[in-house]
């Protein structure tokens, strides 16, 4: 009789804990993901455990928008032939890709916002992290070459970019 009270009392402290907790208003589980763990190359031996003889790891994963199963992932590429095209150590962006599936060579529809003279040979736009932010399903930069602000975000079947000018 005596540990059935103690369970009986145990489940009641917890069951009382548990409704004293403060809820989670307004937090959503997306809340918590960072688009752009696995973007860096990693060079550093101490990072990737051993001493490597060459690149070892090549940025994989890109932070632009996407959904499960989609027909697009609309993402910035910061670099051609490497891994994802998008490296977080990169400084220019050359393009948005549609069909990226997580590989710059897969990248068959690329776009980007210009503005004044734009040169074929150097269409690229340097940019910062401070201007840039990611979120699940939507990625935003600002293309300083060009002074337009760049967002994406995508569907299953299309992708949307909007691109905010500067007055003039």
């Amino acid at each position: 009789m005596g540990k059935k009270i103690i369970k009986i009392v145990f489940i009641g402290l917890i069951i009382g804990l548990v409704s004293c907790s403060k809820p989670l208003v307004n937090q959503h589980l997306t809340d918590y993901v960072n688009p752009y763990i696995g973007t860096t190359t990693l060079w550093d031996s101490t990072d990737l455990g051993f001493q490597p003889t060459r690149r070892a790891w090549g940025a994989e994963v890109y932070p632009g928008a996407t959904l499960p199963n989609s027909m697009v992932q609309v993402t910035p590429v910061t670099q051609w032939r490497s891994g994802s095209g998008y490296q977080y150590e990169d400084t220019v962006i050359y393009a948005f890709a549609h069909t990226s599936k997580g590989h710059w060579n897969l990248c068959y529809a690329p776009f980007i916002g210009v503005s004044g003279h734009v040169n074929p040979s150097n269409y690229s736009s340097a940019y910062t992290h401070e201007k840039e932010s990611a979120a699940p399903g939507y990625y935003q930069v600002y293309l300083d070459k060009y002074d337009i602000n760049a967002e994406v975000t995508s569907t299953l079947r299309c992708a949307f970019h909007k691109y905010t000018f500067k007055p003039g």
